[in-house]
């Protein structure tokens, strides 16, 4: 089968790139899905949009691996399965209106609060008047509403009077003008659930959890930019800064709630083929959804950290096959794991 694989690639540290795929990522797909037995021909689409149509013409793919993430200052997630939608490739992922929906914050807790998830309260603002110190309480966190791998988060995200949320809400929206959200922040563990479709499991594709341990002392325990997207991912430092639990250091009975309200989440938000929810567990073993990410990372730590056994195949490929059996399948495409 031969498979476009698009992508934006990450060329600087600049945070308007963070979501990108570095190098790494992009070679480490395209040698999975050619290990898989398909003809791979990689498609960088950060450019002019009617350059990446003249490549996925001359591709003539029989379907497209979508990793891509859109333009930091226009359109984003959702621009190009919109696109393949238009242009009649079928796609890895989940449609236009899903990856529009998942990356904002506010409307997804919406959804997740309306199906009876819990999920830490929240305000919505677009504008700083409007801030009610009563409805998140403290101490709150404030982050911008429509952005990933944790942009605008800092270790003075989190506040503890009415005076410093304001402050950094407005600081904030002079950055995010689409909005930020001030929300009750929970102390706890960071777990995050992994979702693949294809996999036929008892939590209907519900992966093993994974907590996420901070191996250093901080202000505030949170994943914030800076952390996540530096230190986080450093592997080969000698004394690594984060340490992964799989399963999560909980109850087993508090880790099928987990399963439990990702699986929900997942279907609310109507994610197909792969994503991800991020929990946060209080103190008393509580869990809250904070959000869902309906295209996740794929960098290669990462896809070797998911990769429960699927089909036989080496856990390096398990991701990357499950998310192209359950995206032939949705098209009736004919291609299986051999």
């Amino acid at each position: 089968m031969r498979v476009a694989l698009t992508h934006n690639l990450r060329v600087s540290a600049d945070s308007t790139e963070a979501r990108y795929a570095p190098p790494e990522t992009v070679d480490g797909l395209v040698a999975s899905l050619t290990r898989l037995g398909n003809e791979v021909v990689p498609v960088e689409v950060s450019g002019p949009v009617a350059d990446t149509i003249t490549r996925l013409r001359d591709c003539a793919p029989d379907v497209v691996y979508n990793i891509s993430e859109g333009w930091p200052d226009g359109p984003g997630q959702e621009f190009f399965p919109a696109l393949f939608s238009h242009l009649g490739y079928p796609h890895t992922g989940s449609d236009a209106a899903v990856l529009t929906l998942a990356i904002d914050k506010h409307l997804t807790k919406l959804v997740l609060r309306a199906q009876g998830v819990r999920t830490p309260r929240w305000q919505f603002l677009r504008e700083p008047e409007g801030y009610d110190p009563d409805i998140a309480g403290f101490p709150a966190i404030v982050k911008p509403n429509s952005e990933g791998t944790s942009r605008g988060i800092t270790q003075e995200s989190v506040v503890d009077s009415a005076s410093a949320a304001r402050t950094r809400i407005k600081l904030l929206l002079c950055e995010y003008p689409a909005g930020v959200l001030v929300e009750q922040y929970v102390a706890g563990r960071d777990v995050s659930v992994d979702y693949l479709e294809a996999v036929d499991n008892a939590f209907g594709g519900v992966m093993t959890p994974q907590e996420i341990e901070i191996q250093e002392e901080r202000s505030h325990n949170i994943l914030d930019y800076g952390f996540k997207n530096f230190r986080y991912r450093m592997a080969a430092e000698p004394e690594p800064r984060v340490r992964f639990h799989m399963p999560p250091r909980l109850p087993d009975d508090v880790i099928e709630q987990i399963r439990g309200a990702a699986l929900a989440s997942v279907t609310a938000v109507g994610m197909v083929d792969i994503a991800t929810v991020d929990f946060r567990v209080d103190d008393a073993d509580v869990p809250y959804v904070l959000e869902v990410n309906a295209l996740p990372r794929l960098d290669p730590d990462l896809v070797v950290r998911r990769g429960e056994s699927f089909a036989g195949v080496r856990p390096e490929d398990a991701v990357v096959a499950a998310v192209l059996v359950s995206a032939t399948r949705r098209y009736g495409l004919p291609w299986d794991v051999a």
